[in-house]
Order: structure tokens, then C-alpha cells, then sequence
């Protein structure tokens, strides 16, 4: 196989691993929108994919308040965003091997990182570290640290590209998985590999807020729970829709966890299985889904051009932003 088609091969997992998703807003159609991030005090909506454009929305009320449009190359978009833990920092990565730091208050760009990698597959942030943890087409987790655009600490051992990264809430733990069907942790302070999970091909990763769970999917239409101290497997279950998991997160409280399907619609379980409930009304492929930061929303983002806000407890959905289209 050519390095090109290689190259086109990695990106259509990467997007099955990420989540394709699309978003509109006030009769903007914005097409494959494969992030939609709120920033920690639950003032802004970030969004970002294949346009290469960044915007900014008002959570509130749902205004558009800015956007960026980045340089384009071939095959060049977003893959993801996060809010650094301040919330006075944006963090983009993209297809292009960068990762980019924005000013929200005026999305000017801050600094540019390039990650040493063709492709960022995905990034992560903890309330308790200073830095960004990134994944990417090169077998290695990686952390860096915002203020200087360093790198702090590479991670290797992965057999496999990686497909998504996570950090412990503390800022000691890194996590990373992909196509070998492990999920490895590390400690970000040496370096030193901690632990080696089996859960199958790993798509998507959560850590608990608490720091006492990790969830993962294994591509198999199953869930994962590892106990984050020992290792130990505490729960791997079918979702009850039977369908591929796109995306995972954890509530604020650590107590429940949702996951969002291809096919449509989102589901939140309790740590030990349980179904609590069901969030409908997204007939089309899921992608990004979080938690508000006070956990009374869930946000989610649909195939279907739209972002869908769900009353966490009672299953109403609140808000659609967007006209729904079929495809």
C-alpha cells in the first residue's frame, strides 16, 4: 500500500475512533463538526472539524461570538478541541501534526506546537496538570506543556498508532489506546509504564473526575470499567442500544458515565451498569458528548447537522441547535 493510501486508511479510522459529527447553529450549516467542548466555568461552546474553522458560541444563549478560519492544506481540519482547566486557554489539535493555543476571550492564536507526529488523533487536559496530553499516528503518547509549547514527556510502547489519549484528574496518569487492543498507563513523571489493560481496540477513553475509574469502549459495541488503582475489570457489557460507542464521558460527580452511539442517541449508566437513561431525539451517528461542568446538561453532537442539549436527569431534551438533516 502507498504512503498516500496508507495515509487515507489511518485518517477513516481516526474519524471512526473520533467521532464524526456535524453542527448548526441559527440556519449556519456547518458540516463535520467532530468537536463541540464547553469551557469549565460553562460560559462558552467551542466548536472546530473540517472547515479548519474555530468558533466560539455563547453556551448560554447559543450567539455566535467569534470564529478563526485556520490555514488549510490538503486533507488539513480539527480533530479536537479542549478547554485547558483555567478556562483561559483553547487547545486545537489537527490532521496536520499541530497542536494550537488560542485565547478564547479573542481566539487569537498563542503559540503552535508541532506534535512530531503526520496526524494529533486526540487531546486531553486534568484540573490537576498544567499541561496538554496529545495521541498520534506515531505510536506514542504525548505530553507538553502550554505555557512554552515543550515537550515535557513522550510515551512509548504502544504496538499501534494511537487513537485516544487520556489524563488522571491529578496529572500523575496518562493513558493511550488504539487498534492493538490494549490501553496502556503510564506515570507522567518518569515516564515509566504503570499498567497494561486488554479491553479490545480502544476508540475513546474517560477518567473519572474522582480519579477512580477509567471507561473505554473496545469497538465491539461494549463498554469497559478498569478500577484506575488496580487494573481490575470491574464491568464489560454490551450498551443497551447494541450499538458502537463514539464517544464516553464521566459525570461531574463520578457516579455515572454516558456513552453516544453511531446510529443516534445517548445513554447514561451508573458504575455498576445500570441503565439510568436514555437521551433521544438524534436519529443519526453520535459524536463528541460531555457533561455540562455542573452536570445538569449533556451535550451532544449529531451526524445530523445539529447539537442537542439534554436535561441530564430527566432525559428532556431542552435544546436543538440547528436543523436536523437526512443523509
Amino acid at each position: 500500500m502507498s504512503v498516500g493510501n496508507l495515509l487515507v486508511m489511518k485518517r477513516f479510522a481516526a474519524a471512526l475512533a473520533l467521532g464524526l459529527a456535524t453542527f448548526a447553529i441559527a440556519n449556519q450549516p456547518l458540516t463535520w463538526i467532530r468537536s463541540a467542548v464547553v469551557s469549565p466555568d460553562g460560559q462558552y461552546l467551542a466548536t472546530a472539524g473540517d472547515e479548519n474553522i474555530i468558533r466560539l458560541y455563547s453556551f448560554r444563549d447559543t450567539r455566535l461570538l467569534r470564529q478563526v478560519t485556520l490555514p488549510k492544506g490538503a486533507n488539513s481540519f480539527v480533530t479536537q478541541l479542549a478547554f485547558m482547566p483555567s478556562g483561559k486557554q483553547l487547545v486545537s489539535a489537527g490532521s496536520d501534526g499541530r497542536i494550537r493555543i488560542w485565547n478564547p476571550a479573542t481566539l487569537k492564536q498563542v503559540r503552535e506546537i508541532r506534535a512530531g507526529t503526520e496526524y494529533v488523533s486526540g487531546i486531553a487536559v486534568a484540573k490537576g496538570s498544567p499541561y496538554v496530553a496529545s495521541s498520534g499516528y506515531d505510536n506514542r503518547a504525548k505530553l507538553w506543556n502550554v505555557a512554552t509549547g515543550k515537550l515535557v514527556r513522550a510515551f512509548s510502547g504502544l504496538r499501534s498508532d494511537a487513537y485516544a489519549v487520556a489524563l488522571s484528574p491529578d496529572g500523575k496518569r496518562i493513558a493511550a489506546g488504539g487498534p492493538d487492543k490494549t490501553l496502556r498507563i503510564w506515570d507522567t513523571a518518569n515516564g515509566k509504564l504503570v499498567r497494561t489493560l486488554r479491553p479490545g481496540q480502544v476508540m475513546s477513553i474517560a477518567w473519572s473526575p474522582d480519579g477512580k475509574w477509567i471507561a473505554t469502549d473496545g469497538a465491539d459495541m461494549k463498554y469497559y470499567l478498569f478500577d484506575a488503582k488496580t487494573g481490575k475489570l470491574t464491568l464489560s457489557q454490551p450498551t443497551d442500544a447494541g450499538k458502537m460507542i463514539t464517544g464516553l464521558a464521566f459525570a461531574p460527580d463520578s457516579q455515572s458515565f454516558i456513552a453516544g452511539h453511531y446510529g443516534g442517541g445517548v445513554e447514561r449508566y451508573s458504575l455498576s451498569g445500570e441503565l439510568l437513561q436514555v437521551y433521544t431525539g438524534a436519529e443519526q451517528n453520535m459524536g463528541s458528548v460531555e457533561f455540562s461542568p455542573n452536570g445538569k446538561a449533556i451535550v451532544g453532537a449529531s451526524f445530523d447537522s445539529t447539537v442537542r442539549i439534554w436535561n441530564t436527569e430527566t432525559g428532556e431534551l431542552t435544546t436543538t441547535l440547528g436543523t436536523p438533516k437526512k443523509g
